[in-house]
């Protein structure tokens, strides 16, 4: 975690705090599949059906990143519409064969939903961890425009790591 702070010269000042998650949603690989797909663990909460046909980075322990989706291995078509996707259900295609994939990934490669940033219409941006980035980006600003101004009360401004995982950098 990472904060910075604005003192006021009031030694009686109460403290706002201005704070956003910098954790980034993550999946990590846990097992290989017979046809070469791997399994993975989702990092924080995560609903099945939002990740089935996500596009995903996976980066191994020599930097090296491998583009992939998220697929579902256990059910071609599915006789009940409304059933539910489970966790479990739920590979990361890489295109390879079980060979290949061990020859490349080892369990416990950390996976990135993909994403670029893109333009929508004429005035709208979608990306994937919008909310924490545009969050940070208020916080710069905010302290840009402090500068100089003295106020009755401190400003806490940061961001928090691991708050998602067991909300472990929260208590920080």
């Amino acid at each position: 975690s990472l904060f910075c702070v604005k003192k006021s010269n009031n030694p009686n000042a109460k403290t706002l705090m201005i704070a956003t998650s910098l954790d980034e949603l993550g999946l990590m690989v846990s097992d290989y599949e017979s046809d070469g797909t791997l399994k993975f663990v989702a990092l924080e909460g995560m609903s099945p059906a939002s990740l089935l046909h996500q596009k995903v980075v996976v980066y191994t322990r020599d930097h090296t990143a491998y583009s992939g989706v998220v697929a579902c291995n256990k059910v071609r078509f599915m006789e009940d519409p409304s059933a539910s996707i489970k966790m479990d259900m739920l590979v990361l295609d890489m295109g390879m064969t079980l060979e290949e994939a061990k020859d490349v990934f080892t369990i416990g490669d950390l996976v990135s939903l993909g994403g670029q940033c893109e333009k929508v219409g004429t005035n709208c941006v979608m990306g994937k961890q919008l909310n924490t980035r545009m969050m940070l980006e208020a916080i710069i600003e905010i302290s840009e425009r402090l500068k100089g101004h003295d106020l009755d009360f401190n400003v806490a401004m940061g961001g928090i790591a691991q708050s998602v995982v067991g909300w472990r950098g929260t208590k920080t």
